[in-house]
């Protein structure tokens, strides 16, 4: 119960790129074999669907692809878009290839990038469950980069899947689980992008449920389920509850 008033999260990873090496197979099987993980995904497709065929951006990247769930989703709803995707892991990008036909993706570390595509080459940058899992400096270094390669004007789409005042983290830690020690609160994203001459248009929270990978709290996983859809259609945009928060930046300057 003492994690519950928990003001600062643990760092997990003190060196995350090292960890995310060898990891393809493993992590792909994470969302179909814990149920917490695919309903998020099942939930997240949708949402990703409208965002991006809203901002019908011409040349974007994935940044950070690892097994290419996002750039598959991209490839399937922007026909018409130029599309790179990078990531450190060798590992990762066989899975990430086997899913994508249009999909240039590329095996260099984040930090590297303007050096590969130079500033301001895209109209669109995503990272999806990057930034809450990288360590300080990472964190610090890839926001200077995904900055960098926004055009003026130009959006960047990122999830925080881990926030740390979210309910499903308060309930991990009342229950003692030690998983809700860890985490990104939302603040510590708006600011790394705040600080770099980005707005945050648009936010959705999503997971509002308390649960976790492996079960929802109090509920059977198709209760809980029917909630998070209705939470996703009508009142993702009204709070910031969940555990995933998706935020839409814009680059003002």
């Amino acid at each position: 119960m003492k994690e519950l008033f928990r003001r600062t999260p643990l760092q997990q990873f003190a060196e995350y790129s090292s960890s995310h090496l060898h990891a393809g197979s493993v992590y792909q099987a994470r969302f179909h074999e814990r149920p917490g993980r695919a309903a998020m995904w099942a939930l997240e497709q949708p949402l990703i669907h409208d965002i991006f065929a809203r901002l019908a951006p011409h040349r974007m990247l994935d940044f950070a692809t690892g097994t290419g769930r996002i750039a598959a989703e991209l490839e399937a709803t922007l026909p018409n878009c130029e599309l790179h995707a990078i990531d450190i892991s060798a590992d990762m990008l066989e899975q990430a290839r086997a899913k994508c036909k249009r999909v240039a993706f590329h095996q260099i570390d984040g930090r590297q990038a303007l050096d590969q595509f130079g500033r301001n080459s895209f109209d669109a940058v995503s990272a999806f469950r990057f930034f809450p899992n990288a360590d300080p400096a990472l964190r610090e270094d890839a926001a200077d980069q995904v900055a960098g390669l926004t055009k003026p004007g130009g959006h960047v789409i990122l999830n925080n899947h881990r926030s740390f005042w979210s309910l499903s983290y308060l309930a991990m830690r009342a229950a003692g689980n030690s998983d809700g020690s860890y985490g990104t609160p939302n603040a510590e994203i708006l600011k790394l992008f705040f600080r770099r001459g980005f707005s945050c248009v648009r936010r959705y929270s999503l997971g509002v449920w308390p649960q976790t990978d492996f079960r929802a709290f109090f509920l059977p996983w198709s209760v809980a389920t029917a909630i998070e859809n209705a939470n996703r259609r009508f009142m993702a945009r009204a709070h910031t509850l969940g555990y995933n928060t998706v935020f839409v930046f814009r680059k003002d300057t």
